[in-house]
C-alpha cells in the first residue's frame, strides 16, 4: 500500500512540476510577456518539483524486493530512452524549422519575387509587429506569418511586442503606436540620403511588406500626385460608393513606397510638382482641361516628367474633351469619342435601354503586361485609345491592353447620342475589331536616359481601378504597380496578387448519392450487427 501511494504521489509531482514549466510559461508568453527571469523562475520551481516527485518514486526501490526493483529500473530506463528520443526530436524542430507547404497555389509560401528579392537582401532589416492579446491576430499566427521572411533572409530578424504592457519599447518606433502596426527598420546605415531607416503599415500581407522592406533598403521615394478640380474620382473613403471611389487604389500606392498628394490647378496654379520624383495621375475626369493648365502639363512633361491618365468614355466627361485631346495628340496618342461594346453581348441589348456591357480584355507585348495573372478581367466602361505613326526616332507609342478576339463593338457617341441613345441596330451596324483600349508613350531626347525620358500611360476606362474592382481581382493592381515601375524606370515595386484559398466543389452524382446513402445507412449497420452476433456466438461456442 505504501508502495502504491508513494508511486502515485511521485507521478502526481512529476505532472506539477511539469505542467508549471510548458502550461505556465506558454500563459505569460501569450499575454506578451518577455519576462526572461519570470520564465526562469518558473522553469526553476517546476524542475525542483519534478526532481522531488522522482526521488519520491525512487523510494520504491529500497522497499521493494530485487525482483520489483530490477523491474522498475528497466522500466525507468526505458521511459527515459524514450522521453530523450523525444527530447532531442523536439530541440531539432526546434531550432531547425522545416516546412511543407503541400497546397496547390502555395497559399502558406512567399512568392518567387519576394524570395528573389530576400535571397539578394545586403542590408539587415527588423519586423517589429505590434499586437494586444484578443485583438486581431494571436501572436503565434504573426510570428507563423512573418518566420517565412526569416527562414529565406537570415538578414532578416523579427520582434513582437504588445504595446499596452511594453510602452516603452513602442516609443522608440513611435509616438503613437497601435495594435496591428508593424514597423519594418533598416538597422544599418542608409548609403543614400534618401533612404528612409523606418516604414510602417497597417495590413500584414506580402505586397504590403514586400515593398515597405523595398522601401527602405533601396531609398527610392516618390510622389503620386492626384490631379483635382476636375470631377476625379476620390480616394477618401468616405465619398461616394465602392464602384466611384479610389480608396484601394491609394492604399496600394503607399504600401508600395509612394507618398500620395494632390495637385489642383485652381490652388497651385503654375507651381507644377517635382519632375524628378512624381508621377502625375488622373482618375477618371469628368470635365475638360482648361487651355493653360493643358500648357503648364504640357511644360512640365517636357522637362521629364510622367503621368498616368484614366480617361473614361467622352459622355462621362460631359463634353467632347478637346484639350485633352491635343495634350495627348502632342505625344502621340488618339482619344476618338467613342464606347467599346462586346460584340457576343450585343444581341441581348434592349431596343429601349442603352445597357453596359464589360469588354473582356487581352495583353499585348510591353513590360507593364508582362508576367500577368492568368485571371481574365474586363473594363466595365471603356473608350479607344490608340497610338498614332510617329517619325520621330526619339519617340514611341506601344498598345498594350486590347479588346478580346476582335469582338469588340466601337460606337461613335457624336452619332448615337443625337440619335437617341445606343441602340441594338445602331451596333449591328458596326462591323466587330479589335480595339486597343490603353497606350505607353515615351519620347527620349538626345542625351536622356530612361529616367529622364517624358513618358505617358493612358487607360480608356478608369472603372478597372476602383474599389468594386481591386477587391475582386488581382488584375488591376497588378496593372497599376507594373505601370509605375515603367513610368519610374525602376522595377523595385513589386505587385503580388493575394492567394486566395481553393474551395474545391464536390459534385455527386445520383448514382453515387444512392450508393454512399446504401452504403451508410443499411450495409454498415448490418455488418456491424451481424459481425458482433456472429463474433459472440463464436466465443461462446468456443468457450
Amino acid at each position: 500500500m505504501f508502495r502504491a501511494i508513494t508511486s502515485i504521489l511521485g507521478a502526481l509531482l512529476l505532472f506539477a512540476g511539469a505542467s508549471i514549466v510548458i502550461i505556465f510559461g506558454n500563459l505569460l508568453d501569450r499575454l506578451g510577456g518577455n519576462d526572461h527571469a519570470t520564465l526562469g523562475a518558473l522553469d526553476v520551481i517546476g524542475g525542483v518539483i519534478a526532481l522531488g516527485g522522482l526521488a519520491l518514486a525512487a523510494t520504491i526501490f529500497f522497499t521493494a524486493s530485487k525482483a520489483i526493483a530490477r523491474a522498475w529500473l528497466n522500466s525507468s530506463v526505458y521511459s527515459a530512452l524514450v522521453l530523450g528520443c523525444c527530447l532531442m526530436v523536439y530541440l531539432i524542430a526546434e531550432n531547425r524549422e522545416w516546412r511543407l507547404d503541400a497546397t496547390r497555389r502555395k497559399f502558406y509560401s512567399l512568392s518567387p519575387q519576394t524570395v528573389n528579392y530576400l535571397k539578394n537582401l545586403r542590408s539587415r532589416v527588423e519586423i517589429a509587429a505590434f499586437h494586444v492579446p484578443g485583438e486581431g491576430m494571436s501572436k503565434r499566427q504573426i510570428l507563423s506569418y512573418l518566420d517565412r521572411y526569416a527562414q529565406v533572409c537570415p538578414r532578416v530578424t523579427i520582434m513582437t511586442c504588445n504595446p499596452v504592457t511594453q510602452p516603452f519599447v513602442a516609443r522608440q518606433y513611435a509616438a503613437n503606436v497601435r495594435p496591428g502596426d508593424i514597423f519594418i527598420r533598416l538597422l544599418d546605415a542608409p548609403t543614400t540620403g534618401g533612404a528612409r531607416r523606418m516604414r510602417r503599415i497597417q495590413s500584414l500581407d506580402e505586397e504590403s511588406l514586400t515593398n515597405a522592406i523595398i522601401a527602405v533598403t533601396v531609398g527610392q521615394q516618390s510622389e503620386i500626385c492626384l490631379m483635382q478640380g476636375h470631377g476625379e474620382r476620390s480616394p477618401d473613403p468616405r465619398s461616394g460608393t465602392s464602384r466611384d471611389r479610389i480608396t484601394a487604389l491609394a492604399r496600394l500606392v503607399k504600401d508600395i513606397g509612394f507618398e500620395v498628394t494632390e495637385w489642383d490647378w485652381q490652388k497651385n496654379g503654375a507651381e507644377m510638382p517635382d519632375v524628378r520624383s512624381a508621377i502625375l495621375l488622373s482618375a477618371g475626369p469628368q470635365t475638360d482641361l482648361a487651355a493653360p493648365e493643358r500648357q503648364a502639363i504640357e511644360n512640365w512633361l517636357d522637362r521629364g516628367g510622367r503621368a498616368l491618365f484614366l480617361l473614361d468614355p467622352v459622355m462621362r466627361l460631359g463634353a467632347e474633351g478637346n484639350e485633352w485631346k491635343r495634350l495627348m495628340d502632342r505625344y502621340g496618342i488618339e482619344l476618338r469619342p467613342d464606347l467599346v461594346y462586346d460584340a457576343k453581348a450585343q444581341a441581348s441589348l434592349s431596343e429601349e435601354y442603352n445597357l453596359r456591357f464589360p469588354v473582356p480584355i487581352r495583353y499585348g507585348s510591353h513590360p507593364i503586361v508582362a508576367n500577368m495573372p492568368s485571371e481574365t478581367t474586363a473594363m466595365v466602361e471603356a473608350r479607344t485609345v490608340r497610338g498614332r505613326k510617329i517619325l520621330s526616332p526619339n519617340a514611341s507609342v506601344v498598345e498594350f491592353l486590347f479588346s478580346w478576339n476582335k469582338g469588340a463593338l466601337e460606337v461613335d457617341l457624336r452619332q448615337a447620342l443625337p440619335e437617341g441613345g445606343i441602340t441594338k441596330k445602331l451596333l449591328q451596324d458596326i462591323k466587330p475589331a479589335e480595339a486597343p483600349l490603353a497606350v505607353a508613350a515615351e519620347t527620349r531626347r538626345p542625351g536622356q536616359t530612361e529616367s529622364e525620358a517624358t513618358k505617358l500611360v493612358v487607360f480608356g476606362d478608369s472603372d478597372l481601378f476602383t474599389d468594386r474592382m481591386m477587391s475582386g481581382q488581382t488584375v488591376p493592381s497588378t496593372l497599376f504597380v507594373n505601370a509605375l515601375n515603367w513610368l519610374s524606370a525602376s522595377e523595385n515595386q513589386i505587385a503580388i496578387p493575394p492567394k486566395k484559398p481553393e474551395m474545391p466543389a464536390l459534385i455527386l452524382t445520383a448514382r453515387q448519392e444512392r450508393a454512399l446513402q446504401i452504403g451508410f445507412v443499411l450495409l454498415l449497420p448490418f455488418a456491424v450487427f451481424f459481425g458482433g452476433v456472429g463474433y459472440t456466438l463464436v466465443r461462446r461456442r468456443l468457450g
